[in-house]
């Protein structure tokens, strides 16, 4: 039964426009796992407990939030499913720190000596790889 649902939600998502590459594959693996242990219904544990076997964390966070989403979607129609939490597996985004440019600066940026680090020694880089790069070195004075 969960195997239909599954084939169902995913049916119904492509046709709004997702592609649910892995999303599917994953859910079709739950599925396969629930209707093992007997499962008719979406619990929660055995969600938190599928998640869980993932390699890695953010796998099991991706796992826990797809599972949310599948047991939201049958929970519409049928009450005795149990929506897991999500966040269980949450792992922190760290994004470097950026510099930042201000308008007063932008003239200089053509003129002052620009460094990057691509890991093959330093080169002259361009105003463009220097907006975008977070290893940016300027030779600028400091602004005060």
């Amino acid at each position: 039964m969960l195997t239909d649902d599954v084939e169902r939600y995913i049916g119904l998502r492509q046709t709004l426009g997702f592609q649910l590459r892995k999303p599917a594959r994953h859910l079709r693996i739950f599925a396969r796992v629930a209707t093992e242990k007997g499962e008719t219904l979406i619990r929660a544990a055995t969600v938190i407990e599928w998640a869980a076997a993932a390699p890695t964390l953010d796998a099991r966070n991706h796992g826990i939030g797809d599972g949310a989403r599948f047991a939201r979607f049958l929970r519409a129609e049928d009450s005795r499913h149990e929506v897991p939490p999500t966040g269980l597996f949450a792992t922190p985004k760290l994004r470097p720190t950026p510099y930042i440019i201000l308008q007063r600066q932008l003239p200089d940026l053509g003129t002052q000596r620009l460094h990057i680090d691509r890991g093959c020694g330093r080169r002259r880089a361009t105003r463009a790889e220097c907006i975008r790069c977070p290893t940016l070195e300027l030779d600028l004075p400091a602004v005060t």
